[in-house]
């Protein structure tokens, strides 16, 4: 953990390993488009995590208009409290860097008004593979953007998302020897043959045969912490 001031720190975690460290307390960040598709990186995570609770209410507005590059959506039930960050209009497309400064103005103003109690903000890495963008670039940005914020009672955790926590390492280690009660033969049996070829654990889904369900049972049982009880 990078710490750059009392209220700014740098992960190197993910933002939901971060979320888990800290038993669920705090507003994580999702990055999206403004066509409710979530098909990659951290935002496919939020959709499989998410599923009933979240992604139906942003798909939702998506399809009202309510959601745009300009506009800072706040996602609130029971504990789960999720901030959309549109970062493009069209999924197929690529961002631009003013339109995460742009966003980043709002927010920047937005949290010098909550009135939060010593309240944990998570960041993700803003996934630049599609945009012509370099993470350096909006990280120097993000950050600067951060540090003229004066709300002290607000921190920020910066994830950069390159390396795996000691859950996410447990299941990583094990997987292809737990007793799954609830994934099929040939999904365990494809898990075996690929093992070599997974890193980290959204890696699975490069897999033949593993669905968002399958995915979505693994990702239960991490959060539970069942699985580390080998």
């Amino acid at each position: 953990m990078k710490i750059i001031n009392n209220n700014i720190l740098v992960s190197e975690y993910s933002i939901f390993e971060e979320y888990l460290k800290r038993n669920k307390k705090g507003i994580l960040i999702n990055t999206v488009n403004c066509e409710w598709f979530m098909g990659k990186w951290i935002a496919f995570e939020f959709k499989i995590r998410f599923w009933n609770e979240y992604f139906e209410d942003y798909k939702k507005k998506c399809e009202l208009w309510k959601i745009n590059i300009w506009v800072i959506d706040f996602y609130k039930k029971n504990n789960l409290q999720i901030i959309n960050f549109p970062t493009k209009n069209l999924y197929k497309f690529s961002s631009k860097i003013e339109w995460i400064e742009n966003w980043l103005n709002d927010f920047i103003l937005k949290c010098e008004d909550w009135l939060f109690d010593d309240e944990i903000i998570y960041i993700p890495k803003l996934w630049s593979s599609n945009w012509w963008l370099k993470w350096e670039e909006i990280y120097i940005l993000l950050k600067n953007k951060l540090l003229n914020i004066k709300n002290n009672k607000i921190k920020f955790i910066i994830c950069e998302d390159y390396e795996a926590w000691d859950i996410e390492k447990n299941i990583l280690e094990k997987l292809n020897k737990y007793k799954w009660n609830n994934i099929s033969k040939k999904v365990l049996e494809n898990i075996e043959e690929n093992f070599y070829k997974i890193k980290r654990l959204r890696d699975l889904l490069k897999i033949k045969w593993i669905w968002e369900k399958n995915y979505k049972n693994i990702l239960e049982l991490w959060e539970k912490k069942e699985i580390s009880l080998f």
